[in-house]
């Protein structure tokens, strides 16, 4: 019986990455980068698989969306800060049945972590002047991705097939 929830974990993992990649891929361009719903769908996989394969799936997803958007040189930061995104919110709602107020405080620490993260990243590349300038930006994804992530939280505490699914990775 463990092996077949293992199957499923891991197929379900992949779709989850596969979801990312494509949610992402959907892009509105906003300054060097883009809006996408990406995140959204980054902490509904968080939810559904937990904190370990939902970094593997918010970490793996969007670094490929990166490479295969262009934008290469994110990819890195964009493992890292993606993935950490998943950990802090699938372990929130590993400790929690239902999403609520704690997963709108872990989406929106989450997104505070990606925009320092980015923050970050951007002042090593292109220096303090750029990554100020590319502030609001990621702060705006990261909004888009916390508003957006609350009512796929509260459709999966709701359709029986994804509570199923996420019952799975216990």
């Amino acid at each position: 019986m463990e092996k077949k929830g293992y199957v499923w974990r891991l197929a379900l993992t992949a779709v989850c990455m596969a979801l990312i990649i494509t949610a992402t891929l959907i892009q509105i361009p906003a300054g060097r980068g883009y809006i996408h719903l990406g995140d959204a769908l980054l902490y509904a996989s968080s939810w559904m698989l937990g904190g370990g394969l939902g970094t593997v799936a918010g970490g793996l997803g969007s670094a490929l969306a990166d490479l295969l958007s262009g934008f290469t040189l994110y990819a890195p930061a964009t493992l890292v800060i993606k993935g950490l995104m998943g950990l802090v919110t699938g372990l929130v709602f590993q400790r929690r049945q239902r999403a609520g107020w704690q997963g709108l405080l872990a989406t929106a620490a989450a997104s505070l972590w990606m925009v320092a993260g980015y923050f970050a990243y951007e002042w090593l590349i292109y220096g303090w002047a750029a990554a100020l300038a590319g502030l609001p930006w990621n702060a705006l994804q990261a909004a888009a991705g916390v508003v957006l992530a609350q009512p796929l939280l509260l459709c999966g505490e709701r359709v029986s097939f994804l509570q199923n699914m996420r019952n799975i990775r216990r």
